[in-house]
């Protein structure tokens, strides 16, 4: 099953109710989107949500502290507010590039235990500046920890890497083989069918796993060519 969310960045200057309004006139099964801290205005986008028949994909990207025991604090606080707005799934940009591999590890496995514990679903976004912003260093730790699933987003790590990677086939292929949820942007100068090949290997991957659903984010018109290329 193949499920698009709408995103709500680039979008905060429409109200949230026609942004939800929006996202499911335009045919999206959820939106993406960071919860506001007023809880007031939490609140009202978690009633919209529901009203507008949507599934809730909540993004943590905060923490710029660049001590770890002050991001560890924050991010497990974060994961308490996220899990009180009961999303269907959670994404986090953990980490800091700068952070050791033991410190990006305590945080990830911090993460997955209250995954298990609250069953919920946690993905985390390869982003720039995070603990995978290139593909050789991800590969590090998805091979320390088997349960980690990603939010992959090729743009990041095709601007780090300054080609398409095709140098890194097998650390690419392990993140592809890992991937419930991929962020369907592309650069401005590059060539969409190379995400396009990679995005079909995943999307056949979960075709062949019984009851397994892959999420895609959506850009400005990414969307009508998704639902063209791989249906719903």
């Amino acid at each position: 099953m193949i499920s698009y969310y709408c995103t709500r960045r680039g979008r905060g200057q429409t109200s949230w109710d026609d942004f939800l309004a929006g996202a499911r006139h335009d045919g999206y099964d959820g939106v993406e989107t960071v919860l506001p801290s007023d809880r007031d205005e939490r609140d009202a986008v978690l009633k919209g949500v529901t009203r507008h028949g949507l599934r809730l994909k909540a993004v943590w990207r905060a923490a710029g502290t660049p001590d770890f025991s002050q991001h560890a604090r924050q991010l497990e606080n974060a994961l308490q507010e996220l899990l009180d707005a009961k999303p269907f799934l959670i994404s986090l940009q953990t980490g800091k590039d700068h952070f050791s591999f033991d410190q990006n590890t305590q945080l990830l496995l911090m993460s997955k235990r209250v995954a298990h514990e609250r069953g919920v679903t946690i993905l985390e976004e390869t982003q720039r500046g995070k603990f995978c912003f290139a593909v050789h260093v991800a590969r590090q730790y998805l091979n320390a920890i088997p349960s980690l699933r990603l939010d992959l987003d090729l743009s990041q790590w095709y601007t780090v890497a300054g080609n398409y990677l095709e140098d890194q086939a097998g650390a690419v292929q392990l993140a592809l083989s890992r991937t419930a949820h991929i962020q369907a942007r592309v650069g401005e100068l590059d060539d969409m069918e190379r995400y396009l090949e990679q995005w079909d290997k995943i999307v056949e991957r979960h075709r062949s796993l019984e009851g397994s659903e892959l999420g895609f984010t959506c850009e400005a018109g990414m969307k009508t060519i998704l639902m063209h290329r791989y249906g719903e």
